[in-house]
């Protein structure tokens, strides 16, 4: 474990505003990012190299408690389908949903079983490794979205530097994360109500956390403009 300066700004100055279990919780005194600090070493988030029955089952049961967001997303785009990067497309559920629906598809994720399933299992085209590592060509697509994986990566600004390098001009970035605000207040409701019964579910919280004005942030450093900001709707047994 050790300190780190904030991911989105690199400032090193952090107050702590809750303890998560054994995870400490801070907030960069500049910019307002909510992140785990101190944090382990970039090792303890290599992926094990095969998953099994169980946590394959749990990813398909979120995924269909997480449809209702994935099918109000792609009713809601406009004009014809064009070529479509997940990242962090985990087991593969959303990018077949989007296949079905025409669209060119290619994910990527760091889960060596994760990837295997989306390919064998749900026939797309998945690919495991980073993103930097695949060297898309500039430009090479006109829609790019994140499920659920800003929070959890240790460099959200390399990412999202990336994302728009493989972006062509004009085209959407679509980003669904964790409400810091709403995390926080049911962290600290739940443990009251809870009165020490049992621990606090310290899950939710990741290596970053994001409200309003550090996600515009990061989204104006990264070369995007935040056309839209908005609360998604909470799914049952969604984190």
């Amino acid at each position: 474990m050790k300190e780190v300066p904030c991911p989105l700004c690199g400032n090193g100055g952090s107050t702590r505003v809750l303890q998560a279990g054994p995870w400490a919780i801070a907030q960069c005194r500049r910019c307002g990012l909510v992140y785990r600090n101190p944090r382990p070493s970039a090792g303890e988030f290599t992926p094990a190299a095969a998953g099994d029955a169980l946590e394959a089952e749990e990813d398909r049961w979120l995924a269909e408690r997480r449809a209702v967001n994935f099918r109000r997303f792609l009713d809601g785009l406009v004009g014809p389908p064009g070529k479509l990067l997940d990242v962090g497309c985990g087991y593969g559920w959303f990018i077949r949903m989007a296949k079905e629906r025409g669209w060119e598809v290619v994910g990527v994720d760091v889960s060596p079983a994760a990837v295997r399933h989306a390919r064998e299992r749900l026939e797309v085209d998945a690919r495991c490794g980073e993103l930097r590592a695949f060297r898309f060509p500039e430009g090479a697509f006109s829609l790019v979205t994140l499920w659920n994986v800003l929070e959890v990566v240790p460099d959200p600004v390399g990412l999202l530097q990336e994302v728009h390098r493989v972006l062509r001009p004009g085209a959407t970035l679509f980003i669904r994360t964790q409400n810091c605000l709403f995390q926080r207040l049911s962290f600290l409701l739940t443990g009251w109500l809870l009165r020490g019964a049992r621990p606090n579910r310290t899950f939710v919280f990741h290596l970053n956390s994001f409200s309003p004005a550090p996600l515009r942030l990061i989204l104006r450093r990264t070369g995007f403009v935040a056309l839209g900001l908005a609360n998604s709707p909470p799914t049952w047994g969604d984190p």
